[in-house]
This record gives structure tokens, sequence and C-alpha cells, in this order.
């Protein structure tokens, strides 16, 4: 699990299922060995491809009856040697920083 804002693992493996979690509402925007866009198979239901073509966007489902929002990817492709992701929110803005997460 990662959760954004907080420390995240340096690795995992690629036959991991990745859940990512927020507290605000919005998307996941991610992509993959250095920002490129994933394979057509990660494109799961409500998934859109990011304006400049360069990342997926995920919506957030919402939990925990609205105090957490979460999206959950993978698992990954041989190719794929890391996650890069960070997340855009209903009011605009972006998460501060974004994570690498390197495939093993």
């Amino acid at each position: 699990v990662v959760v954004l804002g907080e420390a995240s693992p340096d690795s995992i493996s690629r036959k991991t299922r990745l859940e990512i979690r927020s507290s605000r509402p919005g998307f996941l925007h991610w992509a993959v060995n250095g920002w490129k866009l994933p394979a057509k198979a990660h494109q799961v239901e409500g998934t859109r491809v990011s304006e400049d073509g360069s990342a997926l966007q995920v919506p957030f489902s919402s939990s925990e009856k609205g105090k957490a929002f979460i999206a959950a990817i993978g698992p990954f492709q041989d190719s794929e040697g890391e996650v890069n992701l960070t997340a855009g929110y209903e009011d605009g803005s972006w998460e501060s920083e974004a994570k690498t997460i390197r495939l093993s």
C-alpha cells in the first residue's frame, strides 16, 4: 500500500497489485519506466489517458465513508522496471511529490 504524502516502498514485486491511498478525492496519475504510457492491459474501467499521452489516470474510489480514496494498479509486465505516480485532485491541485517505485 502506498499512502500519498507518506513514505513509500523503494521496490515491489511485479506480481503485486499496488493499492494507492489518498485522503482527498481525485485521480491517480501514473506511468512506467520514466513516465512512459503503460500497456493497454492496465486500463481498468474508468481509466483515461492523460492529455499529453504520457500517463494513465485512474479515478480514486471512495471508501471508509469518504475518509479515504483508493486506486489499485498492477500486476505489472516484465518490460516494466518502475512505476511512476502522483495524484491530481478535484480542486485542480496536484500531489506535491511524485513517487517512483522499482519493480523486481
